[in-house]
């Protein structure tokens, strides 16, 4: 929570620390209880006040929007979070599967407007050093290459894009 964070960042700003990581799925803007495409004005507040005490303590961040949790079920940790997924068809979604996820063209419309969102809410925010798409996710290239466009094309403030993989291959 955000008393975590009121206590985490002053100690590692006095350590001589300057960024830190934010994962966005641990309190999502999009989740089952609000449905695809309807933001949880709740948790962008959360992520409002987490950029904020950054800022205050001289950390920039890279705010993780997704992780790869959100396409398995089960998991080792119990991570999986596709069936509550609201890009899951069983949830009023687009996709039938986690795979349909990257093709869809109505998925892919409603990730760029989750982008575009993210853009005008945090993106004059000092603390925000880059997007990075995925944690873990194989995602495709194509698809990365697509939403990587897009916010170059809409960041006015022109972040550092990045993903991570879960695997050293180079994904189709």
């Amino acid at each position: 929570g955000l008393a975590d964070y009121e206590t985490r960042f002053p100690k590692l700003s006095a350590a001589g620390g300057n960024y830190a990581r934010l994962w966005m799925s641990n309190e999502p803007l999009e989740h089952g209880k609000n449905g695809l495409g309807q933001y949880d004005l709740a948790n962008a507040w959360y992520f409002d006040q987490v950029l904020d005490l950054a800022a205050r303590h001289g950390i920039r961040c890279m705010m993780a929007l997704g992780t790869y949790g959100e396409f398995t079920t089960g998991g080792f940790f119990n991570e999986g979070q596709w069936p509550i997924n609201p890009y899951n068809k069983a949830n009023g979604g687009p996709a039938a599967t986690p795979a349909d996820f990257w093709t869809d063209i109505q998925a892919r419309a409603f990730y760029r407007r989750r982008l575009r969102y993210l853009i005008a809410r945090y993106g004059a925010e000092t603390s925000l050093a880059f997007w990075e798409f995925w944690n873990e996710t194989d995602a495709p290239a194509p698809w990365v290459a697509e939403m990587a466009t897009y916010l170059k094309q809409n960041d006015p403030y022109r972040h550092l894009i990045t993903n991570s993989y879960s695997t050293t291959g180079n994904p189709a």
